[in-house]
């Protein structure tokens, strides 16, 4: 069975990322939204139409579903501006190890997975 690392922002109090938390102010929140509704930047929804999962990108993800990236790397440069509003409200940097048959790949690293079938492996602080 193939496994694969994935690197996800989420806050500790809720396991939500940043676009989902309702510990991220609001208005950075529309920010991240704003600067994010790009085609580098595909949301969940898009991820699963591509994949065939979806018919639509306005279908509801089920609450399990989440997204990460393949690389340390790719979490920082998607992110890239940031990243001083998430260490401020809380968010931490997980890595999780995950059966490939539970996720699917991004265009741009971005992996989307569902948390169930997810292992956390390490909890990184943002500094």
């Amino acid at each position: 069975m193939s496994q694969i690392l994935v690197f996800r922002v989420e806050h500790p109090d809720d396991g939500l990322g940043p676009y989902m938390s309702p510990k991220f102010p609001k208005d950075t929140a529309i920010k991240l939204r704003d600067a994010h509704n790009t085609s580098r930047h595909p949301g969940v929804n898009r991820v699963l139409r591509d994949a065939g999962v979806i018919d639509n990108c306005y279908a509801k993800v089920p609450e399990e579903i989440h997204s990460g990236c393949d690389s340390l790397e790719t979490l920082d440069a998607w992110f890239e501006d940031f990243w001083e509003d998430f260490k401020e409200a809380g968010f931490r940097i997980y890595k999780y190890i995950v059966r490939d048959e539970s996720c699917i790949k991004g265009t741009y690293g971005q992996i989307v997975f569902d948390m169930p079938s997810a292992e956390r492996l390490v909890d990184m602080e943002i500094v």
